[in-house]
């Protein structure tokens, strides 16, 4: 709100004579000022003289902007108030509220126009935000090419006839090439015992196994199947109950094919823990003989199974 200052005439004839001096050359506004209900009130032939007489007198930047931004006026009376408001080419609106009461009325109403067009010409428009630019897609991250993993791991052994049981313990090496084939060579030691009529027998049966398989994985979470030959000893070794038995040691080759599942889960990226399952045919078997008989033998199937943790030898 800006209230009009008493005349000074002195000054004022002094601004005025400055002023027509320049007014020659002074930029104008694209229209005449629209005047809204200030009949009586404002001169609009005055008004346009006035305005004149300060837009000579204006900085060279406010002459541009002038020029550039093609600035109007409107002024609205109502009642002891006139509220004048600049627009120009670039939408920005400036209004200013002006009491009445007062000499040199038009004259103020001039000032208070071309000071709303300085005050819009040395605003400075806000700097534009620059874009942040998207992030770059992730790297493809390429499969490995070869892969080795060293496990250990223990659970059961069983099979054969009469059905025997017991534990077994596994150390394998495996190849992995470009995460889909792999090839696999483990030893296993595995051992029970089994109750025959005249005692009983305790059997220890080491073994070799070399296989290929097949897996896919998803995320932390592995599949792999495939097949095996797998070539061991039975060695057999008699504990008679009976009196008058002798209990007898033996030893006897077997091999066989076999297929195998095994189920991995990452805990990090160079440890898995992994559940193992083989099934085995054996095609040469090995049996335990006593008092003119056969006791055991190996056949029809053997099955092998346990948890294992495999480490990532390879960087």
């Amino acid at each position: 709100m800006i209230v009009a200052p008493p005349p000074r005439s002195l000054a004022l004839l002094a601004s005025v004579v400055f002023a027509l001096a320049a007014h020659a050359d002074a930029p104008s506004l694209t229209r005449p000022v629209e005047l809204l209900g200030c009949e009586g009130l404002l001169s609009p032939a005055a008004l346009e003289e006035a305005l004149g007489i300060e837009l000579g007198g204006v900085e060279p930047e406010v002459r541009d902007y002038i020029l550039r931004a093609r600035p109007e006026a409107r002024l609205r009376c109502t009642g002891n108030e006139i509220v004048v408001e600049v627009i120009a080419d670039d939408g920005v609106a400036l209004n200013e509220s002006l009491h009445t009461a007062g000499l040199g009325l038009t004259r103020f109403v001039a000032i208070a126009i071309v000071e709303s067009i300085a005050a819009r010409a040395i605003m400075r428009p806000p700097r534009p935000v620059p874009p942040i630019p998207p992030p770059p897609p992730p790297r493809p991250i390429p499969r490995r090419v070869l892969d080795a993993w060293l496990s250990l791991g223990g659970g059961f052994s069983t099979g054969g006839t009469p059905t025997w049981g017991g534990g077994a313990g596994a150390l394998a090496l495996e190849l992995v090439v470009r995460e889909l084939v792999s090839v696999h060579l483990d030893f296993t030691f595995g051992g029970g015992t089994l109750e025959v009529v005249p005692g009983k027998i305790v059997a220890l049966q080491p073994s070799a196994g070399l296989g290929v398989r097949l897996g896919v994985g998803r995320r932390w979470f592995r599949f792999d199947g495939g097949v095996s030959l797998r070539v061991g000893a039975a060695m057999w070794s008699g504990q008679p109950i009976a009196s008058g038995v002798t209990g007898k040691s033996g030893a006897a080759p077997w091999l066989g094919p076999a297929a195998d599942v095994v189920f991995a889960a990452d805990v990090s990226r160079r440890v898995r823990v992994r559940l193992h399952v083989e099934v085995g045919v054996p095609v040469v078997s090995a049996s335990a003989e006593g008092l003119g008989m056969q006791l055991a033998r190996l056949d029809p199937i053997w099955i092998l199974g346990g948890l294992e943790l495999a480490v990532r030898v390879t960087r």
